[in-house]
């Protein structure tokens, strides 16, 4: 099938879904490809729709400003739920995101740096485990301890420990001589993660 045939074919689909209002409505003759392809879409639309709103929003937003409010209304969703989904996708990069995991599971570990994301979501996925299991699991490995809380100290990271987390962060990617935009960004991000590292190591 040529570009062209399937961006034809493509259309038609999105249009197949979209007529009818809450119902969807198909003809009689609808071939079994076309049919086939409107529930892999319809599965896909369900499966990452916080996200690929989240996006929209954050795109409107950035590019038309207060114009993009109104389009926000008319979603038809509710307005803090919009922002929430707008605010993880303003922190969970793309590239950080995992296609095996839900929404949920990328709100739980939005407000920590990428690198920490890619590896958590990594084991959320590893491990199957539901939200709520990744919340009791992050709060259990991330949560501040008190002094003497549960009876003992918090256990210190060794220098060792810090110096191998920091060289995991440089292992991570390797850079090309003449380095690309995406390669500068990677590098921001893992210079932000070592200060982070730096500080921790300071702090105990």
């Amino acid at each position: 099938m040529s570009d062209k045939r399937k961006e034809e074919a493509a259309e038609s689909d999105w249009k197949l879904i979209a007529r009818g209002g809450p119902a969807l409505v198909l003809d009689g003759e609808t071939p079994f490809e076309i049919w086939y392809e409107i529930g892999n879409k319809l599965r896909y639309m369900n499966k990452f729709v916080q996200f690929k709103l989240g996006d929209w929003l954050n795109f409107g937003s950035g590019v038309y400003g207060e114009k993009s409010s109104q389009a926000m209304i008319e979603t038809g969703r509710d307005e803090q739920t919009l922002r929430n989904y707008a605010w993880v996708c303003g922190k969970v990069a793309p590239e950080a995101r995992n296609l095996n995991l839900s929404f949920g599971h990328h709100a739980l570990v939005a407000k920590y740096d990428s690198f920490i994301q890619i590896e958590e979501l990594g084991v959320a996925e590893a491990q199957k485990m539901s939200v709520e299991e990744f919340r009791m699991y992050l709060r259990g490995k991330y949560a501040p301890k008190k002094d003497g809380e549960d009876g003992e100290r918090p256990v210190r990271k060794t220098d060792k420990e810090y110096l191998e987390q920091i060289l995991n962060i440089t292992r991570e990617r390797k850079i090309k001589a003449v380095p690309s935009k995406e390669d500068i960004a990677w590098m921001a991000k893992a210079i932000s993660s070592i200060q982070n590292v730096c500080s921790a190591a300071l702090e105990e």
